[in-house]
């Protein structure tokens, strides 16, 4: 055992810090000096420490430039001159973009621009809403450059692990902002009639999509423990993770998080039926049991920044739907009065973003009839046909049902969440959808051994 334990931590003293990691390395420092800048209300230094991340980006490699992607995707608001502007993260997706398509490490490249070009064409009536338009694209680049690469096959557990570690980062960035009164756009409370709870938001901005955000996180780390690919300290950056879900007060988030524990706990059962239940696991699941109830423990105890009381108000609401009734039939009511356009096109961007309800602006709230209002009904369809697609050939490849659960999150969440126009959408859907590709991936492997083996036997028992 000593022998073991000395050649185990000779083999991690022997480690070497490759560019890539020191890179990545280098962009938390400066990430967190970010970070600190704007709670020190030093705008400018927050911003010239943003542009030394780009830099590390301009002369890194394609790889780095995505592994970067995913690393700053929680930090997206504080990385401009305005805390919660324009983001200098537009710019690291055209690196990574521009690097991939020179080094050729990103394959069938012509027809992903054409594809890119495609989408322009069709939306291009959405021109006018200029600069929200120009960002929406830049974002639709992401899955369209990221989604089935060699990279991402290969890579998707440290992709994972970089936005996990980034998103509980940035979490508590955003706890400390919060603590100084200082908020992205707006920020929601909860009032329970006695006291006045503030809806925790990280540094995405809003609660809702934050919660989301997180709940998704959590599931594909999940799949990772599940598939035996998961990452060194998972599980407890996952329970952080948890907590902050619940600090959203997000009804959406909570759905999410059920989703994703019903999830587990079939896929874990199942898999210790068919596989039995090595003690490993079962001391990891005694311990996992014991951090849940630590955990819970914690946030009912009235010293942590979690209010039962604030839950149990918006759980207790009248209304659970909070007046999504009539936003989705004001949208339906846009829709008879558009009439036959509807059919081809949506409103377009700029007038969905100043459409008004009870005399406020908001979302559908609902990701399907916000596809139908921005697109069309036919590109609505034409979305919905290509996913289902895409998603019975992964299953075709083998991918464990588990791997599906990020998407059924998405799409379940969809019911009661917008989500075309918030800068995580595409990013969510790159991830959900990565972890079906990792896991067909992962599927095709196995067979090729089992054949490598059964042709071995087959050859063993010819051969005199």
């Amino acid at each position: 055992m000593l022998a073991d334990a000395y050649a185990t931590g000779r083999s991690f003293l022997n480690r070497k810090i490759t560019g890539q990691s020191l890179s990545v390395g280098l962009c938390y420092v400066l990430l967190l000096g970010v970070c600190a800048g704007w709670l020190l209300s030093l705008g400018k230094v927050s911003f010239l420490l943003t542009l030394g991340v780009v830099a590390v980006a301009v002369v890194g490699s394609s790889e780095t430039c995505c592994r970067l992607l995913f690393a700053c995707l929680p930090f997206f608001n504080v990385m401009g001159a305005d805390l919660g502007g324009t983001s200098m993260f537009y710019l690291l997706v055209f690196l990574y973009v521009l690097k991939a398509t020179i080094d050729g490490s990103v394959a069938h490249a012509r027809e992903r621009y054409v594809a890119l070009m495609l989408v322009f064409v069709f939306t291009i009536y959405n021109i006018g809403a200029g600069l929200t338009y120009a960002k929406w694209l830049i974002h639709l680049i992401v899955p369209l450059f990221v989604l089935g690469t060699v990279r991402l096959k290969e890579n998707f557990s440290t992709y994972v692990r970089l936005l996990t570690v980034s998103l509980a980062i940035s979490g508590f960035m955003g706890l400390m902002m919060m603590d100084r009164g200082i908020y992205l756009y707006t920020f929601g409370t909860v009032n329970t009639g006695v006291d006045i709870t503030t809806r925790f938001s990280g540094l995405v901005g809003d609660a809702v999509v934050f919660g989301q955000v997180v709940a998704l996180v959590v599931g594909v780390n999940a799949y990772l423990m599940y598939s035996g690919r998961a990452y060194r300290g998972a599980f407890p950056i996952t329970l952080v993770l948890v907590f902050f879900a619940f600090l959203t007060y997000s009804k959406g988030a909570l759905i999410c998080l059920g989703i994703v524990g019903v999830f587990a706990l079939f896929g874990f059962v199942r898999k210790t039926v068919r596989d039995g239940l090595p003690v490993r696991y079962f001391i990891g699941g005694l311990l996992a049991l014991a951090a849940a109830y630590l955990l819970a423990t914690y946030m009912l105890s009235g010293s942590s920044l979690f209010s039962a009381d604030a839950l149990a108000t918006r759980l207790d609401s009248s209304d659970l739907l909070t007046a999504r009734r009539e936003i989705w039939n004001a949208y339906f009511k846009l829709w008879d009065d558009t009439g036959l356009p509807m059919l081809f096109k949506g409103i377009g961007f700029d007038t969905y973003l100043n459409t008004t309800v009870y005399g406020r602006w908001h979302n559908c709230h609902n990701l399907y009839i916000e596809a139908v209002t921005l697109f069309g009904w036919i590109m609505a369809v034409v979305m919905a046909v290509a996913l289902v697609a895409h998603l019975m050939k992964m299953k075709q490849r083998g991918a464990a049902f588990f791997a599906f659960m990020p998407c059924i999150l998405l799409l379940i969440s969809g019911i009661i969440l917008h989500g075309f126009l918030d800068f995580p959408f595409f990013y969510e859907w790159t991830v959900a959808l990565g972890c079906l590709e990792f896991a067909a991936e992962r599927a095709g492997g196995r067979e090729n051994e089992k054949q490598k083996e059964a042709d071995s036997a087959y050859t063993g028992l010819v051969k005199p």
